[in-house]
């Protein structure tokens, strides 16, 4: 026989506000605006940069998207620039997540992560504070907690010798929703941090 079906106080007040539902939307219009001008940050970034990018990876266009359950709670990311195969990723995200922060996610995979795997074995140890190695197996976790990302400057000889087994490398950073203004300016400085750790 079916559970009984009961709704607390709690649930039914939030059955009944519509005002939240109309400001969550404002606000997704607003994080989207924030994440369009980020893209032309990073736009800036590609054009400057002596990175040797290849087409591929930024002719696809960017791409915003967004979720209502990763941890069940809502999300919103940009893909730019962005490069998903079979075979291999480069992939910069800038992810919202409702309730917690942004975050900015370098993803290699397959040859290009075999190709900057020297490069970012010698200079993740001393990477600057505030950036964090995915020590995970999952490419798709996002979160902070110590058994999926690790900041660079308490990797053991181990979790990075671990994480340069995986197929996949991912390094991030993080900052507080409070600091929402600064994203687009963040995103760009990420990215450039993230280039110069692969050489």
């Amino acid at each position: 026989m079916e559970k009984e079906i009961i709704m607390t106080e709690k649930e039914l007040s939030y059955m009944a506000d519509r005002d939240f539902l109309i400001t969550k939307f404002s606000i997704t219009q607003k994080i989207a605006r924030l994440f369009n001008q980020a893209r032309t940050l990073l736009e800036r970034e590609i054009e400057t940069n002596p990175f040797p990018f290849k087409s591929a990876w930024i002719e696809n266009h960017p791409k915003i998207s967004k979720g209502e359950n990763y941890r069940l709670l809502p999300y919103i990311v940009l893909d730019y620039p962005r490069f998903f195969s079979k075979e291999e990723v480069f992939a910069f995200r800038t992810m919202f997540w409702w309730g917690n922060f942004f975050s900015c996610t370098l993803h290699l995979q397959g040859s290009l992560l075999n190709r900057y795997k020297d490069a970012l074995g010698k200079s993740l140890p001393g990477a600057p504070r505030g950036i964090f190695l995915c020590v995970n197996h999952s490419p798709w976790q996002y979160h902070f907690e110590r058994d999926n990302y690790a900041p660079t400057h308490e990797l053991t000889p181990q979790e990075l010798a671990h994480a340069f087994e995986k197929p996949f490398l991912k390094i991030s950073r993080k900052t507080d929703i409070g600091n929402w203004a600064a994203l687009p300016n963040f995103a760009a400085k990420s990215f450039r941090l993230f280039l110069e750790l692969i050489g």
